[in-house]
């Protein structure tokens, strides 16, 4: 049996992970098995036929497939009509009398195709997708892998050859446990927005969707992983509130808009009055692309909505923020001004020069 990864640590040396991530979800197929064929449809080709099915079966779990075929280029579409009967059909019927799977032609977890020209049986396997909540407790760790994006994960001069910015991330974390448990592949990590590497995750956690790519296995124990997770990476991360879901999961997880409540420690440059703040009221704020990232995003005039639910001095000069956001709110920004491209912030409303020096995030609003 061929796989496109073949060994994956073989290709690995040959390819780093991005591009690796991106030839595995690009793929038609990922596993094949060649097959004679001598021009000759009879039952011992659709017997032969099976057994490949048989044999890459055996590799995979799943419970729905699609099996289709790429006939002979110089056949007749007549003859092909005939044996869409005598070999494709009668296959299908055979797949689910004999090994117990249900025929999906919409979203099957195997998809099988047999090439009569390449004399390849193939199949192709669904993604499988666990979402759950993550918290992040260090500010050294990213939530997903950090490509560079001068090499995009190749390794230069720019990233000193490491080919990414940071060693560690959740979303390597998830796929150290995960990818063994599905005999997976690769393992990427969809979220409900992110946080900078600097800024904590706490509360119940950041919503997210595990996608596994070429899983063999379907189901695993996900109390289990997920005690396994916490163990593993206590005080680093955690995880809870796992479940098996689908791809249609995905893009309202990264679509719909999320309101965050944040904690921010503040120092400005001269002595708060905290009475200046407007507590628990409802701040209509203006935001231009915030300098930190205007070489990567558009430079627009964003309209964000902010509540300061609470403040408390520290020092005279030192102070807490917990913050009520609009989805997309540029928290550091919103505190600095940053430079007037944000406008109000905590620096105009208190008159003083205010910085973020530590962030987290203590709840993602449902």
């Amino acid at each position: 049996m061929v796989s496109i990864t073949g060994s994956i640590e073989n290709y690995r040396a040959l390819l780093h992970e991005f591009q690796l991530r991106d030839k595995i979800k690009s793929a038609e197929h990922h596993y094949s098995i060649g097959f004679d064929f001598e021009g000759v449809f009879d039952d011992f080709l659709a017997e032969l036929l099976f057994e490949k099915i048989v044999s890459l079966s055996k590799e995979i779990e799943f419970d729905s497939f699609k099996l289709g075929v790429s006939w002979p280029l110089e056949m007749a579409e007549e003859e092909k009509k005939k044996l869409k009967t005598s070999i494709q059909t009668a296959l299908i019927l055979k797949i689910k009398d004999s090994l117990k799977k249900r025929d999906d032609f919409s979203a099957p977890h195997a998809d099988f195709l047999i090439d009569f020209n390449k004399k390849l049986v193939l199949v192709r396997i669904k993604s499988v997708f666990v979402s759950g909540r993550y918290c992040k407790f260090s500010r050294e760790i990213a939530q997903t892998e950090y490509f560079c994006n001068k090499c995009r994960g190749k390794g230069c001069w720019y990233c000193k050859g490491m080919g990414h910015f940071c060693e560690e991330s959740v979303e390597q974390f998830i796929a150290k446990i995960f990818v063994p448990a599905f005999g997976a592949a690769l393992l990427i990590l969809h979220g409900a927005g992110r946080e900078d590497m600097d800024v904590l995750m706490l509360g119940n956690g950041r919503p997210f969707v595990a996608e596994l790519l070429m899983p063999k296995k379907r189901g695993a124990d996900l109390k289990l992983l997920k005690e396994e997770f916490n163990i593993q990476f206590k005080g680093k991360a955690s995880i809870n509130s796992l479940k098996i879901c689908s791809i249609d999961d995905v893009s309202p997880l990264k679509d719909s808009p999320h309101n965050k409540i944040y904690a921010a420690l503040v120092s400005a440059d001269k002595d708060i009055d905290l009475n200046s703040l407007p507590i628990e009221e409802k701040l209509l704020v203006f935001q231009f692309t915030p300098t930190r990232v205007e070489k990567r995003r558009a430079n627009l005039e964003r309209a964000k909505e902010v509540t300061i639910i609470h403040a408390r001095s520290i020092t005279k000069r030192t102070f807490v923020l917990e913050l009520l956001t609009s989805h997309g709110t540029y928290v550091k920004e919103f505190i600095s001004g940053d430079g007037g491209k944000t406008k109000p912030s905590i620096s105009s409303l208190t008159g003083a020069h205010c910085i973020c020096t530590l962030l987290d995030v203590l709840e993602v609003c449902s």
